[in-house]
């Protein structure tokens, strides 16, 4: 044995005993090898299970060589100590008489055997790893026989440590103020993260989702390799899986009202948090993925709370921490926020359309290009460009003032003079545009995260309403929209709420039915929607930055969400807050967010319309509900003012002359524009105009992530509202904004 090579893999407090312990050892074992003595060191509790695989895959470093092979695979290995337990079973070192060289071996616990179901839950782990051929995914060697009849695997035994002890000792440095080292910094964190989506990408290709991706299940090797472990809770996409409450028993499984969730909550998708196993696909993975690339970003985790049930439902809703770094000097980039927030919206169709289109955004930011997340603003794209050649422009600079030096004759200099002075001119011009472009791309910016946190409100209402209108209904009371105007019959609650000019109830909501439908023909399926109610008040919380005074806020000036409703195609319509304001003979399946709705996907936005209950202009955002055979449930729907819109998001930064803004959507019809300020709340009668400039139009269609045009003399800017299909225009007189 080299017990210099060996001392050099120990603690140092070990090391100075290694001679001493080395000599003991051989006089009780004289067949022992250094493998054994390592064990025997691990045994005797002078290693732990970190430091015993870090030694045994270093010694493994060294080639050694045999005279011949055994016979009987039943002694073919030897176990040389605990790595650590998990659901399923437990994690030894073994080292491989025949091969030698030290595996990891997985051994499924004797006492959970007898349980067909987690059986082959484990047998199909063993199957899955050992199909999966890709250097991010721990080989498999083969399977190992158990006296007691238990299944175990051989697999390579991985030296390194955890992403999350990376995660750990990076956090540290940066609580400490010191620098991180290069293995440490954002972009080697990025590196590792490519990796992990290489793997599960390719995983994905072959139909297997992995369901449990989180800092834990990830090791980076000693030459920051990458290796993505534990695919004990994979499965295969499609089909149907069996589970029962012991399948997890270490915690990884967590009872929903809809079925168990399996996992890890912390860093689970909401459609698995929801426990909708048999629906997953690899938009669920990509979820996780996006949590960890916060966690890889700002060096915090994306989803805390005290117990797993907290953390639980809130992932059942998509919540997540802000995203800011953990040293507050430090800013998240745009660009990766924007990655975050796409691969972990709430929709999973809003997601990337795979792992692979999620890695390459994160490599875009890497080549210093824009993310298809977030596309550049034209300015953006400018600063870019000038970023890339600043030594070709610098060059050039040197170049012309060389020239003029070089020419010393007045009358050149003269002409020089006109053509600076004009060239001033022309610059001036040139940074009051970028200006201009710069503020308005920054407001459609801050409207579309805004409106985006709306429509994810509507998202958790959309996907809570789904599973109410598929479980039994439960008898409750409610109120129908006629009783909320007869004394003594309405809600205990009712009081009066200016904005609303009206008595509202926040306790109830209110029940309109379409004519000719009975309550008592529908009474199950009102009770169902009633069941809403927390949820509704919710969306209203959260709307106003769950401010704790939102409820006498709603009542004397509104929140940004006024109205929260669903409809069924039964013809029922449960809104919030209960008002009972509704025109006789009210239909919500004739109305035109409904129909509009109906043959969607998704979230919809619908353009300005008229608020039957009087509260002026209303912009509508909804989303079809349907069960998990696609069958047409409802719709349901939030309401945000128009008034709102102006005053909050749409109204521009101040400039030396006056400026309005514009919304229009891609049927080339006004969302808003702020000259309707003073008609927000007072309309009656309103059709969503056409956008009345074609050509404007016209050269947004050119390019229609932003840009900027001259029509008869007024100047147009404007940026993409993507997410929406938007755009957002402000117009003003171009010598007034520009000059000259």
């Amino acid at each position: 044995m080299d017990l210099a090579r060996l001392k050099s893999l120990l603690p140092p407090t070990l090391a100075g005993q290694a001679d001493v312990a080395w000599r003991r050892f051989v006089a009780r074992n004289r067949d022992g090898d250094v493998n054994d003595f390592v064990a025997a060191l691990h045994a005797d509790g002078h290693l732990d299970a970190d430091q015993l695989r870090e030694v045994l895959a270093s010694l493994d470093v060294t080639l050694t060589l045999s005279e011949g092979v055994s016979s009987g695979p039943a002694t073919r290995h030897r176990l040389l100590g605990l790595l650590g337990k998990g659901a399923m079973g437990e994690v030894f070192i073994g080292r491989d008489r025949d091969l030698r060289r030290n595996v990891a071996i997985k051994r499924m616990d004797a006492r959970l055997s007898k349980n067909p179901i987690l059986t082959a839950r484990f047998a199909h782990e063993v199957q899955i790893t050992a199909q999966l051929d890709h250097p991010a995914i721990i080989p498999v060697y083969g399977l190992e026989p158990q006296e007691d009849g238990a299944l175990a695997y051989s697999m390579k035994l991985i030296r390194g440590r955890t992403l999350k002890q990376v995660l750990t000792e990076a956090r540290d440095l940066v609580e400490k103020r010191r620098r991180l080292p290069p293995q440490l910094a954002l972009a080697a964190r990025l590196e590792i993260f490519l990796q992990v989506c290489s793997a599960v990408a390719h995983a994905h290709t072959r139909g297997v989702i992995h369901r449990d991706l989180k800092p834990d299940n990830i090791m980076v090797g000693a030459f920051q390799e990458v290796i993505v472990m534990d695919w004990g809770l994979a499965r295969l996409m499609g089909g149907t899986e069996a589970i029962t409450e012991e399948d997890a028993p270490s915690g990884r499984a967590e009872r929903t009202q809809f079925g168990l969730a399996l996992g890890t909550p912390r860093y689970m998708s909401p459609e698995q948090a929801h426990g909708r196993n048999d629906a997953l696909d690899g938009r669920s993975d990509q979820y996780g993925l996006g949590l960890i690339l916060f966690e890889l970003v700002g060096l915090k985790v994306a989803r805390t709370g005290k117990g797993a049930e907290l953390v639980l439902k809130k992932a059942a809703k998509g919540e997540k921490e802000p995203l800011v770094h953990l040293n507050p000097n430090d800013r998240v980039p745009r660009e990766l926020a924007a990655v975050v927030r796409r691969a972990t919206q709430l929709d999973p169709a809003r997601r990337y359309a795979d792992v692979a289109a999620l890695a390459d955004d994160v490599r875009r930011y890497l080549r210093d290009e824009a993310v298809l997340a977030e596309p550049d603003s034209l300015a953006q794209r400018l600063a870019r460009s000038v970023a890339r050649h600043r030594q070709t422009a610098l060059a050039v600079g040197v170049g012309l003032a060389l020239l003029v030096l070089l020419t010393g004759a007045l009358g050149v200099l003269a002409a020089v003079g006109v053509r600076e002075f004009s060239r001033q001119g022309a610059l001036d011009r040139e940074q009051k545009l970028a200006s201009l472009l710069g503020e308005t791309a920054g407001n459609s910016h801050r409207m579309e995260t805004t409106l985006l946190r709306f429509e994810g409100l509507l998202q958790g209402l959309a996907t809570t309403a789904e599973a109410r209108l598929t479980d039994p209904p439960v008898p409750r009371p409610y109120f129908l929209a006629e009783l909320f105007s007869l004394p003594g019959k309405g809600p205990g609650d009712l009081v009066p709420a200016p904005f609303y000019d009206a008595r509202v109830s926040l306790e109830q909501p209110d029940v309109v039915l379409a004519p000719g439908v009975s309550a008592a023909s529908v009474n199950g399926r009102i009770e169902q929607l009633v069941a809403l109610t927390p949820v509704f008040r919710d969306v209203h919380r959260r709307s106003a930055d769950e401010d704790p005074r939102w409820a006498e806020r709603l009542r004397a000036t509104g929140v940004p969400i006024v109205w929260s409703y669903v409809a069924t195609e039964e013809g029922i319509l449960v809104g919030y807050p209960g008002a009972g304001i509704y025109p006789t003979g009210y239909d919500p399946r004739q109305q035109d967010w409904y129909r509009a709705t109906v043959p969607t996907k998704g979230p919809h936005w619908e353009p300005a319309s008229l608020d039957e209950s009087g509260l002026g202009l209303l912009v509508t955002s909804t989303r079809a509900l349907r069960d998990a055979d696609g069958k047409l449930l409802g719709v349901a729907a939030v309401d945000i003012t128009v008034g709102y819109l102006l005053d909050a998001l749409l109204a521009p930064a101040a400039f030396d002359a006056p400026v309005e803004a514009w919304i229009v959507n891609a049927q080339g019809q006004v969302v808003v524009r702020s000259s309707q300020r003073d008609q927000a709340r007072s309309v009656r009668d309103w059709r969503a105009p056409p956008f009345p400039f074609p050509a404007v139009l016209g050269a947004v269609a050119v390019n229609p992530d932003a840009g900027h045009v001259v029509s008869d003399g007024t100047l147009w800017v404007w940026s993409a509202l993507p997410t929406m299909g938007w755009s957002y225009l402000v117009s003003g007189d171009e010598a007034a904004l520009l000059g000259g």
